[in-house]
């Protein structure tokens, strides 16, 4: 009891700090992850620097003719199977909606939705990046069908 009392009224400026009664300093931070890649470079799909893939995929599109940017994402919890047509279409199945890419050589990408592996799909814009080769697999376009059958096209 004594010794309780004794810490209880020593001098305040001697009093330990809330890290060291809990079991010494605080754990250090995680690095963070490392910066996106140049987007000078033209990516169809990846992960985003810091984007957390458990969580779900976001597919940005563009307004016809415009370098405007739209933007639809979902949930991996909701999240159905994709199908793939001929390497050119992939169908992205959800309960609410399907999410129809349009492109070429799909495969990788119809691969890393099986495996969660993907936090963004974006479609090619030629007025954002200049050049792209006919070997590499690109999105030219996107088409949202919502359960109203209402039709989105970004192209």
């Amino acid at each position: 009891m004594s010794d309780d009392l004794d810490e209880m009224f020593r001098d305040p400026t001697l009093r330990r700090s809330f890290t060291e009664k809990v079991g010494g300093p605080p754990a250090k931070a995680e690095a963070l992850p490392a910066l996106p890649r140049d987007m000078k470079e033209y990516e169809p799909w990846g992960q985003m620097a810091g984007g957390r893939t458990d969580e779900g995929c976001t597919v940005y599109g563009w307004f016809d003719g415009t370098t405007v940017p739209i933007a639809t994402d979902f949930p991996w919890r909701l999240y159905m199977g994709c199908d793939l047509y001929d390497d050119t279409e992939l169908r992205i199945l959800l309960p609410h909606r399907v999410i129809v890419i349009h492109g070429q050589k799909l495969d990788d990408l119809r691969q890393r939705l099986r495996r969660y592996g993907v936090s963004f799909i974006q479609q090619y814009h030629s007025g954002i990046w200049h050049g792209l080769q006919c070997e590499h697999a690109q999105v030219t376009a996107v088409e949202i069908l919502g359960t109203n059958d209402t039709r989105k096209h970004l192209k």
